[in-house]
């Protein structure tokens, strides 16, 4: 076998697979995004990364779903924080209260 016709046999294979991997991932749905980023070992650095190794590897350009991901994150955090921001601060400046009595001899 020569080797155009093993680079046409290996293009068979191959060709089908990107396209089948394309239908479900040329579009990520934001969710996945988010759950990426708050894994600790990825975060937003790890998700640009991964997604220039897509771009590289599929010609898909997902720069717009970086950019967009950052910006929907963090409007979800501030709007977290403007609803529960205060009440963790308040509950940090309050004394720790005891709920356990002394045992009485």
């Amino acid at each position: 076998m020569h080797a155009s016709e093993k680079d046409q046999n290996l293009i068979a294979v191959v060709y089908p697979m990107k396209l089948k991997f394309l239908k479900y991932w040329q579009y990520i749905p934001l969710l996945y995004l988010f759950a990426f980023i708050l894994d600790p070992r990825a975060k937003l650095r790890g998700l640009f990364n991964v997604l220039q190794i897509l771009k590289e590897n599929t010609g898909v350009d997902y720069s717009s779903y970086y950019a967009n991901v950052k910006t929907k994150i963090y409007k979800l955090f501030n709007k977290y924080e403007r609803k529960f921001g205060a009440a963790r601060f308040q509950r940090a400046a309050q004394p720790a209260s005891h709920t356990c009595k002394k045992k009485q001899a």
